[in-house]
């Protein structure tokens, strides 16, 4: 699993010039995560300095916790929001059924569509409104603008 997820990462980075990095540790020792990904990013020269365009995924497993860090060269093709969602809908869900190996794949995966400009966040559902929250909405609504027209004058002649 290892071999397979660096050989896809590489042939990535020998592609596009793009680096994405994967780190797991165990405990941030009290850091916040989004600084730690930072400090890695730049302490390995994730991106290296001319394109600065490195990605790190970073999953510290004690703290249940995970980041994805980009660099300036990337941020435009992979912004924080994109980031959260492929954090919050891809590599979650597999986490909590305890196959980290298909969240980090799946998760690479989707960061790799989101450079190449190939992944877009799907819409959530909405949910559908009850018939009374819709009629509360109405009522409300309704004496809203009575209220309104008899503050302004309108109301009375």
């Amino acid at each position: 699993q290892i071999e397979a997820l660096e050989k896809k990462l590489v042939v990535f980075d020998d592609s596009t010039s793009t680096q994405v990095a994967v780190v797991i540790m165990g405990s941030l020792n009290g850091l916040e995560v989004s600084d730690m990904a930072l400090k890695i990013g730049r302490s390995w020269g994730v991106g290296g300095k001319d394109y600065n365009n490195g990605v790190v995924l970073l999953i510290a497993k004690s703290d249940r916790k995970m980041n994805i860090s980009t660099g300036y060269g990337v941020e435009g093709a992979l912004p924080d929001v994109t980031a959260k969602h492929i954090i919050d809908d891809v590599i979650k869900p597999n986490f909590k059924g305890n196959d980290f190996y298909r969240g980090i794949h799946e998760g690479t995966d989707a960061i790799i569509q989101s450079v190449k400009g190939e992944y877009h966040i799907k819409p959530k559902k909405k949910h559908k409104d009850s018939p009374l929250i819709t009629f509360i909405v109405l009522i409300i609504s309704a004496v809203n603008f009575v209220i309104t027209r008899k503050i302004s004058g309108e109301g009375s002649r």
